[in-house]
C-alpha cells in the first residue's frame, strides 16, 4: 500500500442554512468513501479547514455539495504577511 500524504483544504460556504452544512459534507463523504480530517471543530463560520486524503477527494465533495462556494488547496497559513511569504518558500526548497 503506498504511503499516502493528506492535504489541507479551506471549504468556503455561503452563509446559508447552516445547519445543513455537517450534514451535507458528512453524507458525499460516505458516499464516496472519504475520511475527512477535521483541524477544527466545524461550526457556524463559512470557513472550514479539513484535510482530505487527495485532490480527487476534494473534487469529489465539491461536484456534490450545494452550499460549498468553493474549496481550495491550503499550501501555507501564517499570522502575517512576511512570515506567509516564508512558510510559502519553503515548499519549494522541500
Amino acid at each position: 500500500m503506498c504511503n499516502q500524504q493528506w492535504r489541507r483544504y479551506l471549504f468556503c460556504f455561503a452563509n446559508e442554512h447552516l445547519e445543513f452544512r455537517l450534514p451535507e459534507i458528512e453524507s458525499i463523504a460516505s458516499v464516496f468513501k472519504i475520511n475527512i480530517k477535521w483541524l477544527e471543530k466545524p461550526s457556524d463560520h463559512p470557513y472550514w479547514l479539513v484535510e482530505l486524503p487527495s485532490e480527487k477527494a476534494a473534487h469529489q465533495i465539491a461536484s456534490r455539495a450545494v452550499g460549498l462556494r468553493c474549496c481550495m488547496e491550503l499550501w501555507a497559513q501564517a499570522k502575517t504577511e512576511q512570515q506567509l511569504h516564508r512558510n510559502l518558500k519553503l515548499i519549494h526548497t522541500n
